[in-house]
This record gives C-alpha cells, sequence and structure tokens, in this order.
C-alpha cells in the first residue's frame, strides 16, 4: 500500500505542477464558424494619398439661332398708266432762211402711274410689224394692238429710268415708218412697262405705233 500511494502522490505532483504559475493554457479546439459578420481591415498603401479629381463642370447649353424671317416677295409693279410721247425733231439749216433738212428725233414718254420707289420704267422698241393675220391679211392698218405677245426676241432696250422721275428721254433717227435706232435698227412700235428689283415686270403699255398699211402700200383704215 505504501508503494501505491508513493505513485499516486507521484500523479498529483505532476498535475498540480501543470497547473501552477507560468504554465500557459492550450488553445481551445477550433469550434464551427459563427454568423457574427466579420471585420474587413484594409491594410494601408504606402506613398503619398491622392486627392479625388475634380468633377468637369456641366457643358452649358448651346444657344439656338433664332428664325430669321421670312421676307415677303416684291410685289410685281401696275402698267405704266398716263403715258405721253413727246417727239422734237432736230432741223438742219442751212444758210440764212434757207432749210437743208432734218435730223434726228428726241422722244420723251411722261406717265403718271407709277411713281413708287424701287420701281424702274423701262422703254422698248418693237422690231416687228404685227401688222397682218396667219392668212397675209392686213389686220387693223396697225404695227400693233393690245393682247399681242411681245417675247424678248422682238423687243429692243432703249431707255429707262427710276418710276419717281415721271418721264424718260431717248434718242433716234429718222426711219420709214416709226424711226430707226442710231446704226439703223428700224423701229416700229414703242412700249413701256414697270419693272421691280427682281426684275419682274407689269404688261405693257403701248405709246406709239406704225401704220402697216404704210409698209404695205394699201389704203389705210379710217
Amino acid at each position: 500500500m505504501v508503494g501505491g500511494r508513493a505513485v499516486l502522490a507521484a500523479i498529483l505532483g505532476g498535475v498540480l505542477a501543470a497547473c501552477g504559475p507560468g504554465a500557459t493554457p492550450s488553445a481551445p479546439p477550433a469550434g464551427p464558424p459563427t454568423d457574427a459578420p466579420g471585420v474587413v481591415i484594409t491594410p494601408a498603401t504606402a506613398g503619398p494619398t491622392e486627392a479625388a479629381a475634380p468633377e468637369a463642370p456641366s457643358p452649358s447649353p448651346t444657344p439656338r439661332p433664332s428664325p430669321k424671317a421670312t421676307s415677303k416677295p416684291v410685289p410685281v409693279p401696275p402698267r405704266p398708266t398716263g403715258v405721253k410721247l413727246h417727239e422734237e425733231i432736230e432741223v438742219i439749216e442751212g444758210g440764212p432762211g434757207e432749210l437743208d433738212g432734218i435730223g434726228d428725233s428726241t422722244f420723251t414718254a411722261s406717265w403718271t402711274k407709277p411713281r413708287t420707289k424701287g420701281v424702274e420704267i423701262r422703254v422698248y422698241g418693237v422690231t416687228t410689224c404685227f401688222g397682218a393675220d396667219g392668212n397675209g391679211r392686213m389686220i387693223d392698218g396697225y404695227c400693233l394692238r393690245k393682247h399681242t405677245d411681245l417675247p424678248s426676241s422682238v423687243r429692243m432696250l432703249l431707255a429707262e429710268a427710276p418710276a419717281s422721275t415721271g418721264s424718260v428721254t431717248w434718242r433716234m433717227a429718222q426711219g420709214e415708218v416709226l424711226a430707226e435706232t442710231l446704226d439703223g435698227v428700224p423701229v416700229y412700235s414703242f412700249v413701256v412697262a414697270a419693272y421691280n428689283a427682281e426684275g419682274k415686270h407689269s404688261m405693257f403699255t403701248i405709246v406709239a405705233t406704225g401704220e402697216y398699211c404704210l409698209l404695205a402700200d394699201v389704203a389705210c383704215p379710217n
């Protein structure tokens, strides 16, 4: 019995020595993971801290151009009215009391309307005598009448002036029927029209017309 107690005392002494001061307790065994959230620590990076870039300013809206006002069309001027023609024939004198002949003519056309600013009056010479119909028969004895078509091929510009002036003057040579240009082109009638700034014109007004009967050498109507 004495030997058994000695062995037990030795075992108890070893256990007490393990629990004495300076003994390190063993770590508890790892248990299953818990549902508590873990704390994540981000390690600091080496180097200086960069400041956040400033936000770019939002662009200001581009102003839209204001719509341009649509210009109104320029009205076609009215047909010239109150038109009159005055002719002065140059007299060529010889010696005292003698008359050697006649020279050129100076024509002046005048009108009462239009007199609008920006409107121009143009005088044309008609270079064709429209005295006969399609069958060659005399119409009325004249070279021109109302409603006759006057394309540019039969019109020659003789003079032009602002409508506000009220008159325009030009010079011509004597002709077989009405007159001739100074370089010899026969003119059988005079017409005028009013033009706006865009070149659009009114109807033509007959200023003077030659007599077809004189050209055709037939009796002129009364």
